[in-house]
């Protein structure tokens, strides 16, 4: 497996918080669904894509996780993912 957003590091969790709603959009997930997969609600979700609450480090390496793993299977969600990584100047 190839590794985008992980390893963990606070530039990617800054990068994280910023653009949760487009990997979201990106990887073609609701709210819901992605709060699904990494154990949270849909609110919980849209509170850390509005900026009312904050991504913790364990949040941030399991929505890494989630991305990093399905950008292995669907080429427009990694090559999105690495577009973003590269205009923050991540990578």
């Amino acid at each position: 497996m190839t590794y985008i957003l992980l390893p963990f590091s606070e530039e990617k969790l800054k990068f994280m918080q910023t653009h949760l709603v487009d990997l979201r959009y990106a990887a073609g997930w609701t709210a819901e669904k992605l709060g699904q997969l990494i154990g949270v609600t849909r609110q919980t979700i849209n509170n850390y894509e509005s900026g009312r609450a904050e991504i913790k480090k364990p949040t941030y390496i399991a929505l890494a996780a989630i991305f990093d793993y399905e950008a292995e299977h669907d080429t427009f969600l990694r090559v999105r993912i690495k577009m973003l990584l590269e205009d923050e100047g991540l990578i």
